[in-house]
């Protein structure tokens, strides 16, 4: 799967670039405790969808697409921490337009479905780095991140109604998102990704942020 010889893979020379990285070591110990929590058939179809995205980097955002992928481990995760039962992935949809939710569970009041997005970086905190320029540290959402927010979440809300006719199941959106000024007013910026969500009347949908430091 990880295609260590290939210099376009991600894990070319992984452990030279990676092991000296406490703060990645860490980063990635809880991504194994994710991926660990897969059931066997779960890891499989998450490994046949993930192996050739790693081996598609971008110049700004390097492996960004392989990381969304597996981000799909930590809704897994999620429903089960919660509880629910028969946790499995959901094949995509044959259907030209048509989208499915990432995951499929099961509670005593009936079927749940979770949909995973990942919200990245803004562009121009990418250029800042690049450029080497300071940027004004924000505790609030700027417009063009509501903006993406909003398109994501209705995205997400169209997926998962697609997939349940008859409206009576339960809903997840499940969001990791990493704030560009996530370093100092994480809680606060979550907190107005919750408030917009609420405004925008998605019914009985929920929405859960991922939070960075369980597993």
């Amino acid at each position: 799967m990880i295609h260590e010889q290939n210099p376009d893979s991600y894990f070319f020379k992984f452990w030279d670039v990676h092991d000296i990285d406490p703060l990645k070591v860490q980063a990635y110990e809880r991504l194994e405790g994710e991926l660990q929590s897969l059931d066997v058939e779960s890891w499989r179809i998450l490994k046949s969808e993930s192996q050739n995205l790693c081996l598609q980097s971008n110049e700004d955002r390097g492996w960004s697409k392989f990381f969304e992928k597996l981000n799909e481990a930590k809704g897994y995760a999620y429903l089960k921490s919660e509880g629910f039962t028969n946790i499995e992935f959901i094949p995509r949809s044959k259907v030209y337009g048509v989208e499915t939710p990432d995951l499929e569970a099961h509670s005593p009041k009936g079927r749940v479905f979770c949909e995973v997005k990942t919200i990245n970086e803004s562009d121009e905190l990418i250029h800042a780095r690049k450029n080497i320029i300071a940027l004004e540290v924000k505790n609030f959402l700027p417009k063009g991140f509501k903006n993406k927010l909003e398109s994501v979440l209705r995205k997400a809300a169209k997926q998962l109604r697609s997939h349940d006719i008859n409206d009576e199941s339960f809903k997840i959106i499940y969001l990791v998102i990493s704030h560009d000024d996530g370093l100092y007013y994480e809680s606060e910026l979550n907190n107005e990704v919750y408030e917009h969500f609420k405004s925008l009347g998605f019914g009985n949908i929920e929405c859960v942020i991922h939070d960075k430091t369980k597993i």
